[in-house]
């Protein structure tokens, strides 16, 4: 028998009375996720009503997180997307006049809502308390619509098959360190709630003011697979447009010719060594591919390793990520793999 854990509600979903006319969708339509590792999960909401369906009322969304649903979402309305903090954020129409008389916005025939959500099942849980095996998560939803110039309140719910992975080798042992560490932790240096007593959370995986999480993992466990989730949090965001990059052409002229200037800076140094030790290793996270690679390819680049550079780029490439960052280094991937082809010898 499956367990049942609601891992969170999905927000400002648009619904009629007649669920034929909206259609729901989940992706992936199955998470397998080691305790405490993010997942991405994407919601799809389809108008097939064949006419537009109009959104009232002050509570256009709500988010319910029945058991802890940390982490930041992007809302894509039709194709704009917004960034949102953590929370119940979105969209909400305000006003003084009845919910019906204030409407403004409308969901076209055919359009779509999506929203990506980082998911850390199970949040605010001690490990403990989930552990590994065959779950379903509840996805449940629900809004205000106007149907026939009356209020009404308008909930659905998508269950999606969840596996929580038994740890394994260095994964394994990377857990049991740290819970050592954070039941041996001095009181005197936690501040606020880290001061209660209690087990390893969900939340506290990657990062927790009880213990040096991240420099544990990277220092002792740099191969397991939780370290290309600290990884990747440490290297830049490509689709932040403050960053200006140099063209790929540009970056393979400059490995050729002064491969040596990748390695003036110590950090930078110590940062591709732990990259290429834990790709080495071959536990990357699949979400994480193009993000690594990418990183490790144009770092090789740089060193003048052109060869092992193009076999970086083409793990990179070989599935298109959903999140932003991740799409910023599986294009810049491509655009490599292209330069390589005109000026690669």
């Amino acid at each position: 028998m499956k367990k049942r854990i609601l891992f969170g509600a999905l927000a400002g979903v648009m619904l009629t009375s007649m669920a034929q006319e909206i259609s729901l969708e989940g992706s992936p339509s199955s998470l397998r996720i080691l305790p405490g590792a993010p997942a991405e999960f994407e919601l799809t909401v389809r108008n097939t009503s064949g006419k537009p369906l109009t959104l009232v009322g002050q509570t256009l969304q709500r988010a319910l997180f029945p058991n802890g649903l940390p982490g930041g979402r992007l809302y894509d309305w039709n194709g704009k997307a917004v960034r949102c903090s953590e929370g119940s954020g979105g969209l909400v129409v305000k006003g003084n006049k009845p919910p019906c008389e204030t409407a403004t916005v409308v969901f076209s025939a055919g359009g779509s809502w999506t929203v990506s959500c980082g998911i850390y099942s199970q949040g605010s849980c001690p490990i403990q308390e989930v552990p590994p095996g065959n779950y379903v998560g509840k996805v449940q939803v629900e809004t205000l619509a106007c149907v026939d110039g009356q209020e009404k309140v308008i909930r659905q719910e998508l269950e999606i098959p969840v596996t929580i992975l038994e740890p394994q080798a260095e994964d394994a042992a990377y857990l049991r360190v740290l819970e050592e560490a954070i039941a041996s932790a001095d009181p005197k240096v936690l501040k606020g709630g880290s001061l209660k007593s209690r087990p390893l959370e969900w939340g506290e995986v990657l990062h927790t003011r009880r213990a040096n999480a991240e420099a544990l993992c990277l220092q002792r466990f740099p191969t397991s697979t939780y370290a290309g989730y600290v990884l990747a949090r440490k290297l830049l965001d490509l689709s932040d447009w403050r960053f200006k990059l140099g063209t790929p052409a540009s970056a393979i002229q400059a490995g050729k010719e002064h491969p040596e200037w990748a390695t003036r800076s110590q950090s930078d140094v110590e940062l591709f060594n732990l990259v290429e030790k834990h790709i080495q290793g071959g536990n990357v996270p699949e979400s994480l591919r193009a993000v690594l690679y990418g990183y490790y390819g144009e770092q090789l680049i740089l060193r003048g390793r052109a060869a092992e550079a193009e076999a970086a780029f083409c793990q990179a490439v070989k599935e298109k990520p959903g999140d932003a960052k991740g799409e910023a280094y599986f294009t810049r991937a491509q655009q490599f793999l292209e330069a390589l082809r005109k000026h690669g010898e």
